[in-house]
C-alpha cells in the first residue's frame, strides 16, 4: 500500500485499485459459513481470526516493500522497492529507496517531506518538498506521477504503511474464504501461512468487473504477521501459492509484498521544515522524475 498497478488511472493519489490497498478497505462483519467450503477452510478461518485478534497491535516495525510484475515495469517505473520504519506511537515513518542516499520520505499525520533527490535536478528548490493535507490537487497528481503509485501511495500526510496484523485483520473482515498455506521461514523465523480470498461484494466499485484480491500472510509464533502478499485471484484450477514465494514471485504477476520485523527504537527525527518548500509554492509542471539509467528490455 502498491500496490496501484497499471493500467488503473488515478485521479486522486489516495485512490488505489481494490487489490492494491487492502488495509484501507471498508470493514464488514466476518462470518464463516458452510458456503466457505470445507471443514479445513472453516478451521483455517477460525485459527487465523483467533491469532490476529488475540495479538497486540504492533506500533513500531521495520518493513521492506516490493512490487512484482514484469521486467518492463521494473525498467520504466521507479520506486517499486523501498524500506522503512514506522513508529505509530510517535506518529512518524521514515522511508529509504535505492535511488536516494539517506532518508527519502518522512511521513507524519499532517505532513510528508520528500527528498529533492526523488525529482529531477533543480525541480525542487529546497532540500525537501513538503506535502500537506491541503496541498493542491494538481500538485499531488504531479508528485504521484513522479514517485509512481507504489511509493506515492504512502508519501503523503498520514500515509503510514499499515502493520501486517492490521492488514490481515482488515482482509479477514471482508473474507469470502480462508485457507491454509504451507509454512515458511521468513527470514530465519518459522511462520504459518494463510490465504484470504476477499468477497467482491464487499469491495468498492463494480463487483461484477472487480479484480478480486487475494491476501496471503504468514504469522510467527508470537502471532505477529511477518509477511503480507496481495495479488489478484488466480484462475480456476490454479494450484495457488505455497511457501514464502506466493504469486508475487512469478514473472508477470501483478501484486506486492511487505516483510515486517519488530523495531524497538523510538523515532524522534527533527522535521526539516526550515529546509523545505511547500508543494503549494511549486509549479506542478516543473516536477519531473530524475534521469534514469537505460536498461535492456526483453525482446519480443
Amino acid at each position: 500500500m502498491g500496490c496501484d498497478h497499471d493500467p488503473v488511472p488515478l485521479a486522486d493519489p489516495s485512490d488505489r485499485p481494490a487489490w492494491g490497498l487492502v488495509a484501507g478497505i471498508a470493514c464488514a462483519a466476518f462470518v464463516v459459513t458452510a458456503s466457505c467450503g470445507s471443514d479445513d477452510q472453516v478451521s483455517a478461518a477460525d485459527e487465523a481470526e483467533a491469532r490476529i485478534t488475540g495479538a497486540p497491535e504492533p506500533s513500531r516495525y521495520d518493513f521492506a516493500y516490493g512490487s512484482s510484475g514484469t521486467e518492463v515495469l521494473d525498467c520504466i517505473v521507479g520506486n517499486r522497492q523501498f524500506t522503512g520504519t514506522a513508529d505509530l506511537t510517535a506518529g512518524v515513518m521514515l522511508v529509504e529507496t535505492p535511488a536516494v542516499e539517506g532518508t527519502a520520505v518522512i511521513v507524519t499525520e499532517d505532513q510528508a517531506f520528500l527528498s529533492r533527490d526523488l525529482f529531477a535536478t533543480d525541480a525542487v528548490p529546497e532540500e525537501w518538498l513538503m506535502v500537506e493535507a491541503d496541498s493542491p490537487a494538481d500538485g499531488l497528481t504531479a508528485v504521484l506521477a513522479v514517485l509512481g503509485t507504489d511509493l506515492g501511495a504512502y508519501a503523503r500526510p498520514g500515509g503510514f504503511v499499515a502493520s501486517g496484523n492490521a492488514t490481515a485483520s482488515a482482509a479477514l473482515d471482508t473474507a469470502a474464504s480462508v485457507s491454509a498455506l504451507d509454512p515458511a521461514t521468513i527470514p530465519g523465523t518459522e511462520t504459518d501461512g494463510f490465504r484470504i480470498t476477499l468477497d467482491p461484494d464487499e469491495l468498492d466499485g463494480d463487483a461484477e468487473d472487480a479484480v478480486v484480491p487475494v491476501v496471503d500472510f504468514w504469522i510467527d509464533g508470537n502471532d505477529l504477521v511477518r509477511r503480507i502478499e496481495v495479488h489478484p485471484a488466480e484462475p480456476a484450477g490454479a494450484t495457488g501459492a505455497t511457501g514464502a514465494t506466493g504469486a508475487t514471485g512469478e514473472e508477470g504477476t501483478p501484486g506486492w509484498r511487505i516483510d515486517y520485523t519488530a523495531s524497538a527504537d523510538r523515532l524522534d527525527p527533527t522535521l526539516p521544515t526550515a529546509d523545505a518548500v511547500s508543494l503549494a509554492d511549486v509549479d506542478p509542471g516543473t516536477l519531473d522524475p530524475p534521469p534514469t539509467t537505460p536498461c535492456e528490455l526483453p525482446a519480443g
